[in-house]
């Protein structure tokens, strides 16, 4: 079975429109996936941190056939790969 998802994609260091890019296009290739679409890019402010660059969104659509765990994961190493350091892991 697999399941219909959105996965929402931002950055604000460094080159943020490369960055997103970039992650797009893993998302292309991520195993167990089928990838469907994806949205334009948006620049946003940014919300309730101070001195921070705009953010650079987009949202990807596809259909996954791993359990959410196991897509989760994916997209936390796929995170990782593009320099995203969490305070708390994978939070």
């Amino acid at each position: 079975m697999t399941v219909r998802c959105f996965v929402a994609l931002g950055a604000n260091l460094g080159d943020p429109v490369a960055t997103v890019s970039m992650a797009i296009e893993a998302l292309r290739d991520l195993a167990g996936t089928k990838f469907v679409a994806t949205s334009s890019l948006y620049r946003t402010a940014p919300v309730g941190l101070k001195h921070q660059p705009d953010f650079i969104n987009a949202v990807v659509e596809l259909f996954a056939a791993a359990p959410a765990p196991a897509l989760l994961d994916s997209l936390f190493a796929i995170e990782a790969r593009f320099g995203r350091r969490r305070s708390v892991p994978n939070a």
